[in-house]
């Protein structure tokens, strides 16, 4: 809509490019005045989800996620004791529940090895544009398939800047979704994860039975 995109282009000039966020009258609604001009009220759901999944050496490893989406799409996939939830719940008051409430199911059946593929949209609210353009990468890597963070890189306009897309990598808000587990070291190693390198091995042999594809060979 042109006067709409007008409207916002003249609070762009007057708040600069840093964009801020503005509660909403609704609760559970944010109006957004962002970079690139782009203004919209919507609710925002989200749930603590406590998941566990069997690892190698006998037990369960359990967790508790945040998990925040809207009519928008799925836009953060963290742990529950991640420093950003605090700050998600005072500026969005999510309402309980998920918009998309097939969600908790498809990742259930995931960590069964039942779920190769998410039935969701993706929605970023926040990153820089180094940020969003790896994490769009990520999420083109295949179930079961492992790629170096160098090779990454070479996907991206920034070949070169190898140590910046691997911090982008970690800074990814929606994990398994958007598979950065499914990014190891050049020599095989695990690399890092914000999960925890037994959480990312558990990923890895889910979706490949502990037989990949590259040179990482089983969560040991």
């Amino acid at each position: 809509n042109f006067y709409l995109g007008s409207f916002a282009f003249l609070i762009g000039l007057a708040i600069g490019s840093s964009g801020h966020l503005v509660r909403g009258s609704k609760s559970g609604s944010l109006i957004f005045d962002i970079p690139y001009l782009r203004i919209f009220s919507i609710p925002f759901h989200a749930i603590i989800a406590p998941l566990s999944v069997q690892i190698s050496t006998g037990g369960k490893y359990g967790e508790k996620f945040f998990i925040l989406d809207s009519s928008k799409g799925l836009h953060y996939f963290i742990k529950n004791n991640d420093l950003r939830v605090k700050t998600i719940k005072e500026e969005l008051s999510p309402i309980k529940n998920l918009f998309n409430s097939s969600l908790k199911n498809q990742l259930s059946r995931y960590f069964k090895g039942k779920q190769k593929n998410f039935s969701c949209k993706i929605n970023f609210l926040n990153g820089t544009v180094l940020q969003k353009k790896v994490w769009a990468q990520l999420q083109k890597i295949s179930y079961g398939k492992t790629i170096s963070y160098s090779h990454l890189a070479l996907k991206t306009s920034y070949q070169k800047a190898i140590r910046a897309v691997a911090t982008a990598v970690g800074k990814n808000p929606i994990g398994i979704i958007v598979p950065c587990h499914r990014v190891i070291a050049k020599d095989g190693r695990l690399g890092g994860y914000a999960w925890g390198i037994k959480m990312k091995a558990k990923l890895l042999d889910i979706e490949v039975r502990g037989m990949a594809d590259s040179i990482y060979r089983g969560g040991k």
